[in-house]
């Protein structure tokens, strides 16, 4: 590093003394003292090999090779200062790893994605995976929270049945539970709200026609989309796509998913954890 803090110090006092023509006005531009100067140029063209400037009674004499020296001279001190710059930026940076469940609302992640920027300083966000090792902190829903866990709510999401289009129940005014019962079914078994939907369903006696099994949500609505089956999903997972009608089922009392930070209680006191949290509590109280 030493090396590089030198040659950028000859950068600025080459480019200096070819600007100013002039040793004097360069050192005063630099803030040296001129023999410390004059002392860099005959460093600077020891190093090159060459003379670059001709030393004259008042001021010098630019030689051929500082008109050629003079604009690689500017860029390479622009591109060290940028390089410089970019490792002290990141000195500084608050970084801030943060896993995100898939399937989420990204209108929702994008808001509250610009607002953790907008209330937390210097934040550099690293999003990974849900199920990375890394995060401090993760995204998810509620059903995901451990017994250590603490979990800040971000918003809610409803369940809603979702068909096709042109699907048959597009064209009724109301449907009933017992409507369900006439159409191909994607069941989701690792959902708990999906799974509380199905058991008041079974409850009330409707026999549902389960013809596909899906692990994630996005493949539910995948397999909706297709138009093979109906199927109730989070109106976050919706957001996805503008292919598939939402359609509300009397009988059936509301079911929804609260997404949220989830974190470890153990890094309650952690910085990063109470920014996230202070930055959480202003976006739930204007969102």
């Amino acid at each position: 590093m030493g090396k590089t803090k030198m040659d950028q110090r000859l950068l600025k006092y080459f480019i200096a003394v070819y600007e100013e023509k002039s040793v004097t006005a360069a050192a005063k531009k630099c803030f040296i003292s001129q023999p410390a100067l004059s002392n860099a140029i005959k460093q600077l063209e020891e190093e090159l090999n060459c003379q670059l400037f001709i030393r004259l009674k008042r001021g010098v004499k630019i030689t051929g090779n500082a008109e050629q020296f003079y604009p690689q001279a500017l860029k390479l001190a622009k591109d060290m200062d940028n390089i410089t710059k970019l490792f002290e930026d990141k000195g500084t940076k608050n970084i801030i790893k943060i896993g995100v469940y898939r399937d989420f609302d990204h209108n929702k992640l994008a808001k509250f994605y610009k607002h953790l920027y907008e209330t937390i300083p210097n934040l550099y966000l690293k999003l990974l995976d849900y199920y990375d090792d890394e995060p401090i902190a993760k995204i998810s829903p509620d059903c995901f929270k451990g017994k250590d866990d603490i979990f800040l709510k971000l918003w809610d999401e409803d369940y809603v049945l979702s068909v096709p289009k042109n699907h048959q129940l597009t064209k009724q005014k109301e449907v009933t539970i017992n409507d369900l019962a006439k159409y191909p079914f994607i069941e989701y078994p690792s959902c708990e709200p999906h799974q509380r939907m199905m058991g008041i369903l079974s409850s009330e006696g409707v026999k549902l026609n389960i013809v596909a099994t899906a692990t994630h949500k996005s493949q539910v609505m995948h397999l909706v989309e297709s138009g093979i089956a109906i199927s109730f999903i989070p109106t976050g997972t919706l957001a996805m796509t503008t292919n598939l009608v939402q359609l509300k089922v009397k009988g059936i009392p509301r079911m929804y998913r609260t997404v949220g930070l989830q974190f470890n209680s153990v890094n309650l006191q952690n910085p990063k954890i109470e920014a996230l949290s202070n930055s959480l509590e202003k976006f739930y109280n204007t969102h």
